[in-house]
């Protein structure tokens, strides 16, 4: 069985069980808007691939040359402030995408993610059924994308700029026919564009990352904006989050950091477990092999 692993405190485990019980098995995880992740470059990195692809993958798919993003980038990203700055439309309008990840990693009892993650190795390391996960993820319309480190290549990620990029036109074309009675002409064109762009830079930036994180050997599940959107603080910033619930059954390790002690806090974690109904004969609980002192 392959198991992916998400890192985390032992405050953040009390968190997601709170609601936990016989009768809602289901243990609840952050999922973190993109902006607010820990590579504050993330987004501009996707961007930054996307605009080196357009011209290239607009000649290969015969984007109608009054829709194309390469040919009027600098007026189309006018445009998109220009939207922005109109009564806080980028919140509610339909070509302003948000999209919210949580993070789980195929590194099974690794320092460095101990040290980024997990307070320092003073937390914990929760191991879940990679196949149930996806399973899962799907019931809930969710996603667990490929994720490319540095600048990708390949026939894989051609083929999904090329089909991301066509589902994200598509749309646009759509929703401008749709509203077409709303927008002078002139504006029409732009509209397609500027929507596309939009849904671009929202969309493909969650599967990139910057090659400095390989390490991490990160799987994600993606959502967007289509849960109730909460809000937390952190180092006085305030995150955007949703909840994503997934089901006890598919938690199959608890690994016990190696900063934890770990006499004192094996017994309370199975107590915790067993008060919120579940079997802790099937989940296997043990400690860090990395000899680690803060």
């Amino acid at each position: 069985m392959e198991l992916m692993y998400h890192y985390t405190t032992v405050d953040s485990l009390l968190g997601m069980t709170e609601h936990t019980s016989i009768k809602n098995p289901f243990i609840t995880l952050w999922a973190t808007h993109l902006t607010c992740l820990n590579d504050p470059e993330e987004k501009k990195f996707g961007k930054k691939i996307i605009d080196e692809s357009l011209e290239e993958l607009e000649k290969n798919l015969s984007i109608d040359e009054k829709h194309r993003i390469s040919t009027s980038i600098k007026e189309i990203e006018k445009f998109n402030e220009l939207l922005k700055n109109i009564d806080d439309v980028e919140l509610n309008s339909p070509n302003y995408i948000s999209v919210y990840v949580t993070s789980f990693s195929k590194a099974k009892d690794e320092l460095p993610m101990w040290s980024m993650y997990a307070k320092n190795g003073n937390g914990i390391s929760l191991g879940f059924d990679r196949e149930g996960m996806k399973n899962e993820m799907t019931k809930l319309s969710l996603a667990i994308p490929q994720l490319y480190y540095g600048t990708p290549n390949g026939k894989d990620w051609n083929e999904y700029l090329k089909a991301t990029y066509l589902e994200c036109y598509t749309s646009s074309l759509t929703f401008v026919d749709k509203h077409n009675h709303e927008l002078p002409e002139k504006y029409q064109n732009m509209m397609v564009a500027a929507m596309t762009y939009e849904w671009l830079i929202n969309i493909i930036p969650c599967r990139l990352k910057n090659e400095a994180y390989f390490y991490e050997k990160e799987i994600r599940i993606t959502s967007q904006e289509d849960r109730e959107v909460k809000y937390r603080t952190s180092k006085g910033f305030i995150i955007p989050y949703i909840e994503i619930p997934i089901n006890i059954k598919h938690l199959k390790e608890i690994i016990i950091g190696p900063t934890l002690d770990k006499e004192r806090i094996t017994l309370p974690l199975k107590k915790l477990l067993l008060s919120k109904g579940v079997d802790v004969k099937n989940i296997n609980i043990y400690c860090s092999k990395i000899p680690y002192r803060e």
